[in-house]
């Protein structure tokens, strides 16, 4: 069977639709005292690499346009590669029936500013089945492939074949590209990538039974990562449904809201990371958990942690909880300065004025976007 090489790269053209309201400021210090220390060009050099280094901090966008500007700045910089998590475009979001001339509008969840991306051709033959940190997954069901975009790079990683993950745990199970809840990349921060490359993680749920599995760029099947460490009981909904990945960690929620994470050594497996306190109540039936990632990048890993339930008017509550994996507590906080859209997509309020602040279900997002909210 014809597979793509793994990755494909091309140079990325991206047009600008908004400028960005926050002014991103960076300092270069100078030594005056060493004139001569390699000249004027190597100052250069010195400099690009510095405001690069900041813009990339600030987003990926700002630093391929950067790169984008000549060759020596392209040779000078460090070249995005697709799973690296640095370059993972986390701050933009697709949005979906937004097609004008081969392109896509994504949108900033910080600022508000808006990009036109002009997508592959290879991606009209796939199916897309969400996001992870900025990257699509994509199905292609001809060649049984998934695979993720980078879309501000315009690159590719093919996956193993979608039919081997259910070899051992369900084997009389075919897989249907809606099974895919949620996908990231693993890294070891302990390790460098020679020693330990980047994995590839799937959250897969079929019917009532949730299954984890993992792998690499050129691998062909997918290998089952270990979730026996999860104490609840199976009921109506899975003891646990989809994840989220954040700055090359994987993190997963359980239905009663304890937080686990994937470990890579010796095996990739979950392990526990924050429970719920009792402090915070009995978990009514029917509760189910969700994670999100937080507008604020810089503390800890950036993760919330979502808890829905029913009420007694047949609503629908929730509370919301900060994740602190050094002290493994989840904190209860109350939505200030933020637009939840449940699974996995959170918004700065200010950015989105016509917007109202508060948790909702992902169903409002094609909502926003069909009235032009956003």
């Amino acid at each position: 069977m014809h597979r793509r090489e793994v990755v494909t790269r091309r140079e990325p053209s991206i047009r600008s639709s908004s400028e960005e309201s926050e002014d991103n400021t960076i300092v270069i210090h100078f030594n005056a005292g060493h004139e001569n220390s390699g000249g004027w060009a190597q100052m250069l050099s010195r400099f690009v690499v510095k405001v690069a280094d900041g813009l990339l901090h600030y987003d990926v966008a700002e630093y391929i346009r950067v790169r984008a500007v000549c060759k020596p700045w392209r040779s000078i910089t460090a070249n995005p590669s697709h799973l690296e998590p640095r370059f993972f475009p986390r701050r933009w979001l697709l949005q979906p029936e937004s097609w004008v001339d081969g392109t896509y509008r994504f949108v900033n969840v910080l600022t508000g500013a808006s990009l036109r991306i002009p997508m592959p051709r290879e991606a009209d033959m796939y199916s897309r089945h969400g996001s992870t940190e900025g990257l699509l997954v994509l199905y292609h069901k001809l060649s049984d492939t998934v695979c993720l975009l980078n879309p501000l790079t315009q690159e590719f990683t093919d996956l193993p074949f979608a039919h081997t993950m259910y070899r051992d745990s369900c084997k009389n199970t075919s897989f249907m590209a809606g099974d895919i809840i949620a996908a990231g990349v693993v890294i070891d921060e302990e390790k460098s990538p020679e020693e330990l490359p980047p994995i590839v993680v799937m959250c897969v749920t079929h019917r009532k039974q949730s299954a984890m599995f993992y792998g690499k760029p050129g691998d062909l099947v997918w290998d089952t990562i270990d979730v026996s460490c999860i104490e609840e009981q199976e009921v109506e909904t899975p003891t646990f449904h989809g994840g989220l990945a954040v700055k090359g960690r994987f993190y997963v929620p359980t239905r009663t809201g304890n937080v686990l994470k994937v470990e890579l050594r010796p095996k990739p497996r979950l392990a526990y990371v924050a429970w719920q306190s009792s402090y915070h109540g009995c978990i009514p039936f029917g509760t189910c958990s969700y994670l999100v990632p937080s507008i604020s990048d810089d503390k800890d890993d950036g993760v919330l942690l979502a808890r829905m339930h029913t009420t007694g008017n047949n609503g629908e509550g929730c509370m919301l909880f900060v994740l602190d994996v050094a002290s493994k507590r989840l904190t209860l906080i109350t939505v200030h300065g933020m637009i939840v859209f449940l699974p996995r997509t959170t918004l700065r309020s200010i950015a989105f004025p016509r917007l109202i602040e508060g948790i909702f279900t992902e169903d409002h997002v094609s909502e926003i976007f069909r009235r032009n909210l956003i």
